[in-house]
């Protein structure tokens, strides 16, 4: 972690706040993780490996641990929603679930393959 921003970035939806730090992600060159210390006014980069081919990532806080979910996609198309569980230890992202295949088809590729109703 550094000790202030060094670099411009964007931050985008989806922030929680766990145990005096509010989380936020970022997107700009590379999408990231940034913690603002609220007692010291400070942020810092959370260094964190991103899962691959991730979109649309959001964060919650949930018992105290720093979750998000997101889409994957595969060649520009959403392909399943997963949650991941912050592991600050490891600097890495766990899977904890992933939506059920069968729900995932109902609620995104039949919403697709529609014809639109007005």
């Amino acid at each position: 972690m550094t000790h202030g921003l060094e670099k411009r970035v964007a931050l985008i939806a989806g922030t929680a706040y766990i145990d005096g730090f509010l989380y936020s992600m970022t997107y700009g060159t590379t999408t990231g993780v940034l913690a603002y210390n609220v007692e010291q006014r400070q942020w810092h980069e959370v260094r964190v490996k991103m899962p691959l081919s991730l979109i649309c990532p959001q964060l919650l806080g949930h018992r105290g641990q720093l979750l998000m979910v997101g889409g994957v996609e595969e060649f520009g198309i959403l392909k399943c929603v997963h949650l991941w569980r912050l592991n600050v230890a490891g600097k890495e992202w766990v899977e904890v679930q992933r939506m059920p295949e069968s729900l995932f088809n109902m609620l995104f590729k039949s919403a697709f393959l529609q014809p639109l109703t007005l």
